[in-house]
């Protein structure tokens, strides 16, 4: 049994996402779209630096 059968008695958006079937739909492939390897270096950058901005800003409180 795989994991979209095991899940498709949750129809909320969680288990159309995964393609399951809902109400009579049928599942199959949802299309999502791809991820290049720059567009993650972006946003593990982005994530990096919101981690780095909220660590400054929780060391300047704790110092002052």
């Amino acid at each position: 049994m795989s994991a979209v059968s095991a899940s498709a008695g949750s129809c909320g958006w969680f288990g159309s996402w995964l393609g399951a079937r809902c109400g009579g739909q049928s599942g199959g492939g949802s299309r999502v779209p791809e991820i290049d390897a720059s567009t993650g270096l972006l946003a593990l950058a982005a994530v990096g630096a919101a981690l780095a901005l909220a660590w400054e800003i929780k060391r300047r409180r704790n110092r002052g």
